[in-house]
């Protein structure tokens, strides 16, 4: 998963599959990603309502500007 903005993010979903008659071949693919679809909006949910949103406790040193900026901006 790779944050676009603070809303989206873009995920990137593998799937194979093999089916045996070609004729199912366009009927399965509509009906796999609306699967992942729906699997990827079920997971997101649930994370999203799993764990509360909270400050970072660990402060990486590139991060570090940004900390001191937010506090500045606290204060002020």
């Amino acid at each position: 998963m790779y944050p676009e903005t603070e809303t989206q993010t873009k995920t990137f979903v593998l799937v194979f599959t093999k089916p045996k008659h070609p004729i199912l071949l366009p009927l399965l693919r509509r009906s796999m990603l609306s699967a992942v679809t729906t699997v990827v909006e079920q997971d997101t949910r649930a994370i999203e309502t799993s764990y509360p949103r909270q400050t970072p406790k660990i402060r990486l040193p590139n991060e570090e500007i940004m900390f001191h900026a937010q506090k500045l901006y606290h204060d002020w």
